[in-house]
């Protein structure tokens, strides 16, 4: 089965994270709360806060970490939205769910 991501909203609560695989040009948008993203291969940690938002531009792992209660917003430009493989077992299709993940459930996954 292939998920399309256009937009997906988030709820995470303090300390949970989401991780994005291959999102080069999806946006991280928050609409309430702080979240940390980082991005595989980038030194780069971008923390954002209500109404700021970060473009991932780069392929990889990008995680998204509540620092605290959080709502987001993840968007892919219509040209750029990825069809990508849903396997319920991999970080891809819970992140394309907009399924948050626990600091506990993510290191089992890992």
């Amino acid at each position: 089965m292939n998920i399309r991501l256009e937009h997906t909203a988030v709820r995470l609560g303090a300390g949970e994270t989401i991780s994005v695989i291959d999102g080069k040009g999806a946006r991280v948008a928050v609409t309430s709360g702080r979240v940390w993203v980082t991005q595989e291969h980038d030194i780069r940690d971008v923390m954002l806060t209500r109404g700021q938002s970060f473009v991932l531009d780069r392929d990889g792992t990008a995680i998204v970490e509540a620092l605290a209660d959080a709502e987001i917003a993840l968007d892919a430009q219509r040209d750029e939205a990825k069809t990508a493989p849903a396997r319920t077992s991999t970080l891809t299709a819970l992140a394309v769910l907009g399924h948050p993940r626990g600091a506990d459930e993510f290191r089992r996954a890992a």
